[in-house]
């Protein structure tokens, strides 16, 4: 039976793991049923499965168009990203947990089948971010989340029914590196974290400062060493490009220092990705695609989220620092263990696990799971 699926998320916005995500969740639904349609909210078109180019259509982030397509949709799904916190960005958060909201109450009004999938939660510290928070969930038929911390999180709102699965870009195809050399490469996603969430770019300078001592002292150890410098959110609000284009120009080694600009196709940054030896993440996904690369790493811990996937997948505390302190200077000790002894940073968790768990939360992993998909 055809069915049709609406799915909403922070779609075309330059972000290789909501690209990743997307792509996975398209994939996976199409395999269990390749009649299915996909309506995907995104003012731009993203790379798909090549077979399903034919049953996907991509609207623009229009709220009249929106309740449209539900109207017509048998499912209506958020697939992963973290929408539930209000720690931050207090106002702007009530109001995109809101409309969130109004979005899955018209939808259950209508009878339509509403998952929440693979989705991160962060502190809740409001009773209205809490309020509104629970509400989506106890309105959608299954929920489940990336995490333990968010699991914790919505068990301690009286949510009982949310399944642990793993990040959705876990479900994407295992890709090796098309082009490996003798060379020894570090590859490293940086963020401007102190100008988005504390509007202090000097910060962010001081921070790019201390990374590139570290990273410079690594560089001289062997002219064959390079760095792969990974943009992982492409021009847009909030992105890499501009700090990333920084610590390169600081590092000041064009030949052994190479850009690698946002890939439009998830699975390319994931190959070549893949060609790191050791890896320093501060996006998430970033670290999410050197652990399925089984690449060791130190995560920044900048947001709860990187904390535990760290947890989840059994690396230990001596690979995750926090921003705060790489500006105390500790980073370069950090990058010099993880040189010395790669193995003590890798992750414990089999990627074979994680690909399980990740599949434990769709909507169709279980008999006892009635949902869109027949």
């Amino acid at each position: 039976m055809k069915e049709k699926i609406f799915m909403f998320g922070y779609y075309g916005w330059k972000n290789t793991g909501d690209d990743a995500m997307i792509y996975a969740l398209i994939q996976e639904f199409f395999r269990k049923n390749p009649l299915s349609e996909f309506v995907v909210v995104s003012d731009d078109s993203l790379k798909i499965p090549a077979e399903t180019e034919n049953y996907v259509r991509f609207i623009k982030n229009n709220l009249f168009v929106i309740l449209k397509e539900i109207l017509s949709s048998s499912a209506v799904l958020w697939g992963g990203g973290t929408f539930m916190y209000d720690h931050t960005n207090t106002g702007r958060q009530f109001v995109n947990l809101t409309l969130i909201l109004s979005i899955v109450l018209f939808s259950r009004l209508l009878r339509k089948q509403v998952y929440l999938l693979g989705i991160g939660v962060e502190p809740l510290t409001t009773k209205i971010g809490k309020f509104l928070s629970k509400s989506i969930c106890k309105l959608s038929g299954f929920v489940s989340v990336r995490d333990s911390i968010s699991l914790n999180m919505l068990e301690n709102l009286g949510l009982n029914k949310v399944r642990l699965s793993f990040d959705l870009s876990a479900l994407l195809e295992p890709r090796k590196c098309h082009n490996k050399t003798g060379n020894k490469i570090l590859g490293m996603s940086i963020l401007p974290f102190f100008s988005i969430y504390h509007n202090d770019p000097e910060r962010d300078m001081l921070m790019v400062d201390e990374i590139v001592k570290a990273l410079k002292k690594w560089l001289s150890t062997d002219k064959k060493n390079l760095i792969y410098l990974f943009t992982f959110k492409g021009k847009s609000k909030e992105d890499d490009v501009q700090i990333t284009k920084i610590l390169g120009k600081k590092l000041n080694h064009e030949d052994r220092v190479i850009l690698i600009p946002y890939k439009k196709d998830p699975l390319d940054s994931l190959a070549l990705l893949s060609c790191c030896d050791v890896f320093v993440g501060m996006r998430y996904h970033s670290c999410v695609f050197a652990y399925l690369s089984n690449i060791p790493m130190i995560i920044i811990n900048y947001f709860q989220k990187c904390g535990s996937l760290a947890e989840d997948t059994g690396l230990t505390s001596s690979a995750l620092i926090s921003p705060d302190d790489i500006l105390e200077g500790k980073f370069e000790d950090y990058l010099e263990s993880l040189m010395k002894k790669p193995e003590d940073f890798k992750a414990k968790l089999s990627t074979l696990e994680a690909r399980s768990m990740a599949k434990m939360g769709l909507p169709f992993s279980s008999d006892d799971l009635k949902g869109v998909i027949a």
